[in-house]
């Protein structure tokens, strides 16, 4: 029996797989405590119950030896991936206000620090700042449009997109940020890398092992840096072409069939114990 998401909400007689995603009800637990025990009983249920662990990165293994007390001989470290796209597979968003946007992907939690992109893009030049959107697409009650306007930043905020939609705004992007404070992975920088889009991104222990050397890198929370990044990958078009090649070469070694074929012999390995 597999259990994908982050634990086990029951229980089977079967050899059990359970994939963790990341441990953000420990990391960061609920202040009310009935809601921190529900969000915490998936997890303590499988350690109690699951044969085999796999965790999407080496950051998240660590930390479920650390808060879960998981032999780490029962985890397999199994990245997540992406498929192959070709040019053919989407037609690139085209916004009818701006030649060029930056994307982010994600729910826009607290976590994923959207409070240090928009501070970064306050610091941009203005020129670069009139002449470029920033898309956010995912579930998000965080941003104030209006303020972000009266600082001269221009966000169109597209909350949950279809499929569809996300592939083509990811086609069209001109880069992607991730400012993220605390991931499990970071499936969304790969999902980028695979459309050739130039990633910047924090420095937050698994989303460098998503990004690996093929992003461009800044500090956790550090707005400065982040402007100066996003700067970079903007105007520099040797640098932004040189990301496009590495993420395109990184994206086609983290495959969903890649995926698959580590999990299935996790699989196997589990029924074998």
């Amino acid at each position: 029996m597999w259990y994908p998401w982050n634990g086990m909400t029951w229980t089977s007689s079967l050899p059990s797989v359970v994939t963790v995603h990341d441990l953000w009800p420990f990391v960061s637990p609920s202040a009310d405590e009935r809601k921190r025990a529900r969000e915490q009983s998936h997890y303590l249920r499988a350690v109690r119950a699951a044969t085999r662990f796999i965790a999407v990165s080496h950051f998240t293994a660590g930390e479920m030896v650390e808060r879960l007390k998981i032999d780490a001989t029962r985890i397999e470290v199994i990245p997540n991936g992406v498929r192959r796209l070709t040019t053919t597979d989407v037609t690139p968003a085209r916004l009818p206000d701006a030649d060029r946007y930056v994307l982010f992907v994600g729910e826009a939690e607290p976590r994923k620090d959207l409070a240090t992109l928009a501070g970064a893009a306050s610091l941009l030049p203005e020129a670069l700042r009139a002449s470029i959107v920033f898309v956010v697409a995912g579930k998000t009650d965080q941003l104030k449009s209006d303020s972000l306007r009266a600082r001269g930043i221009r966000f169109t905020i597209e909350g949950e997109v279809s499929d569809e939609r996300l592939a083509s705004l990811y086609a069209g992007a001109s880069a992607f940020v991730f400012p993220s404070r605390y991931e499990g992975f970071g499936l969304p920088i790969l999902e980028a890398m695979s459309y050739g889009v130039p990633v910047v991104a924090s420095d937050a222990p698994a989303v460098l092992e998503a990004a690996g050397d093929a992003a461009l890198i800044f500090p956790v929370g550090d707005t400065p840096a982040l402007a100066s990044a996003l700067e970079r990958a903007l105007d520099d078009r040797t640098l932004s072409q040189r990301l496009t090649d590495a993420g395109l070469a990184r994206a086609a070694t983290m495959t969903t069939d890649l995926c698959a074929k580590r999990t299935l012999e996790a699989f196997g390995r589990a029924l074998a114990a």
